[in-house]
């Protein structure tokens, strides 16, 4: 992430409720992002930024990187199988940003990205390959 301009990442997590009552913990990271405001990049905004990210494996859903990488190790060696796990991550903008009337109050951009990744889990994962 600071290679897209990222800075001062904190990092937390959070556990979404789907609809059928199942828990699905994300990791959360808070940052401030550079953005360029012109192509020449002379001019620059800070804005404030949330993402919320996790690893869809065959029958796993992981929010850390080193918990991935131990289970990735352990089932390629223990069942000799390899999970190619999906990336997910989904991020918004929130605070002043010139380009909006309104301001997004942190908790908004909590709110947006908490329901859009409920709906997507809800439809696009099979709970039944899951462990629990």
């Amino acid at each position: 992430m600071p290679a897209q301009g990222h800075r001062n990442l904190v990092a937390s997590d959070v556990s979404l409720k789907l609809s059928d009552g199942r828990g699905v913990k994300v990791r959360r990271l808070r940052s401030d992002q550079k953005l360029a405001l012109d192509q020449a990049r002379t001019q620059f905004i800070n804005v404030n930024c949330l993402t919320y990210y996790f690893f869809v494996g065959y029958d796993r859903i992981i929010n850390d990187h080193f918990e991935r990488t131990f289970i990735d190790m352990k089932d390629r060696v223990v069942r000799g199988m390899d999970q190619r796990w999906a990336y997910v991550s989904v991020s918004t903008w929130y605070g002043d940003m010139p380009w909006l009337e309104e301001d997004i109050s942190q908790e908004e951009g909590d709110s947006i990205l908490s329901n859009y990744l409920t709906e997507l889990l809800k439809d696009q994962i099979d709970w039944s390959q899951v462990q629990k």
